[in-house]
């Protein structure tokens, strides 16, 4: 879409060359306006110009699962391959699609005070900070810091941690739409196996140009809180309290730019912080 807000339509239906299955995963913009798509379903990378001409297609080793941008001109792309205990990573070159590095975050390097329940991972997501690579294990508890986005990782605990468990309301909500679900579906696990899950401490993250790591609380009973993490020296900064429910962050210099979530009865809302000296950027 363009700043008129007139729509570009690309990617024909399909399993051809500059196809896509309707299954995308994400969708990524390149430094001259190309497009890059990743398609779950064909576990492949796609590559538009930003006309919507198709350029090229790469494959994944499994289900694409996400993509991420790193840099001006790569990004994070994530893909399952079946049996992996946890999802294997790719950092791409927009411009061109080249594959530049691949890696398979260790799950020994950390060892969980609960262990993960059916349909859970020990290793989450992948957060780009400057050159390298952030993954959250055991639901919080740590960090695994991948300076160079491969290599040996740095595990952070976090001092702010606290092991929490699915609430009951939350169960009774996830049994309902289980029984409301007309396919079918059984994600294969029973009640008691959600009570036993633990549940995640962090939500979504940012970084900023100092490599260091801006990452949100989940559920907190008033507000919304930000951890700070050095992650050159493997130490955690601080916290900052944020005003209602956020979703999403970015650091610009000595600003914090958060995404509230709305009541329901008005639209999502953008707040700035000032930042303090000792959270500011330096650059």
């Amino acid at each position: 879409m363009d700043i008129r807000g007139d729509s570009l339509v690309f990617g024909d239906a399909g399993e051809g060359p500059g196809e896509l299955s309707g299954a995308i995963a994400a969708i990524v913009r390149g430094p001259h306006g190309d497009i890059t798509v990743t398609d779950s379903r064909l576990s492949r990378i796609s590559r538009f110009t930003r006309n919507g001409v198709f350029v090229s297609s790469a494959p994944t080793d499994g289900t694409a699962m996400g993509l991420r941008q790193m840099t001006d001109s790569t990004a994070l792309t994530r893909h399952r391959t079946p049996g992996d205990a946890a999802s294997a990573y790719a950092e791409i070159h927009l411009g061109t699609g080249e594959v530049l590095r691949k890696w398979l975050p260790d799950p020994t390097v950390a060892r969980c005070r609960t262990p993960p329940g059916p349909g859970q991972d020990k290793i989450g997501l992948a957060y780009p900070v400057g050159t390298g690579i952030v993954h959250v294990a055991c639901f919080g508890e740590f960090l695994l810091w991948y300076p160079s986005g491969a290599g040996k990782a740095i595990v952070i605990p976090a001092p702010t941690y606290r092991e929490r468990f699915t609430s009951e309301a939350a169960i009774t909500k996830i049994v309902q739409a289980r029984k409301d679900n007309a396919s079918g579906f059984d994600p294969g696990y029973t009640v008691e196996d959600l009570r036993s899950r633990a549940y995640p401490w962090y939500g979504t993250a940012g970084g900023d140009m100092d490599n260091r790591l801006w990452i949100i609380r989940l559920n907190e009973d008033e507000g919304s809180y930000v951890d700070v993490y050095d992650l050159p020296s493997a130490s955690f900064i601080g916290t900052a309290q944020l005003q209602g429910d956020v979703s999403m962050i970015d650091i610009r210099g000595d600003r914090l730019i958060a995404l509230r979530r709305s009541d329901g009865l008005t639209d999502d809302v953008v707040d700035w912080y000032d930042l303090p000296r000792e959270l500011a950027s330096q650059r």
